[in-house]
């Protein structure tokens, strides 16, 4: 009596799986906006087996400033000038949790699947790119400004379910992508 609720879970889940799986290969793998998507470790069974399924419905893009220059204008004399940023910063796909490389790349594949913001494996970028898209900046005595290096990135939560016959087991935990870095230059 017990292992037919569990059998009706798996079928479900592998199911919602292969549907899953066929509107992407439907859609050329293209990111799409508010869908849940599940994948299994390959070798998963009907019988044994773990997946993944991002419970977050939509992922908003957020922002992150990692890096920060003041430039303030203490002269008498209007000057013109720039954001020097002095070190490469590099984010890369991340859990809250230990992941095996493998089950990582699943899950940066989940996460790219259900998003409709592009996300990267990585993304860095180098002082002298930063230095450059800041660009230069003309202020008048007593002005400033604060040129800001920002991360985008997308965060999903992800539910891990682990089942074998009748039992199972699952565990939540937060994945973070990468999207992209930039400058941006507010008021001082």
């Amino acid at each position: 009596m017990h292992a037919r609720p569990h059998s009706t879970w798996r079928a479900r889940l592998a199911t919602a799986f292969l549907t899953a799986a066929m509107a992407l290969a439907v859609l050329g793998a293209a990111p799409v906006s508010a869908s849940t998507v599940t994948v299994c470790d390959p070798g998963s069974t009907s019988y044994s087996g773990r997946c993944y399924t991002n419970t977050t419905q939509v992922s908003a893009q957020k922002s992150t400033v990692v890096q920060s220059v003041v430039l303030q204008n203490w002269s008498s004399k209007t000057a013109t000038m720039s954001c020097s940023f002095t070190s490469t910063i590099t984010r890369s796909f991340s859990a809250s949790v230990t992941l095996s490389a493998s089950v990582k790349a699943s899950l940066f594949g989940l996460v790219d699947a259900s998003t409709s913001v592009a996300v990267q494996f990585s993304v860095s970028q180098s002082a002298s790119s930063a230095t450059t898209a800041a660009g230069s900046i003309v202020l008048k005595p007593g002005e400033s400004v604060i040129c800001q290096r920002m991360y985008f990135y997308v965060t999903q939560t992800i539910k891990e379910t682990s089942y074998a016959g009748s039992w199972s087991s699952s565990r939540t935990y937060t994945v973070t992508a990468p999207k992209s870095m930039g400058v941006r230059i507010i008021d001082g």
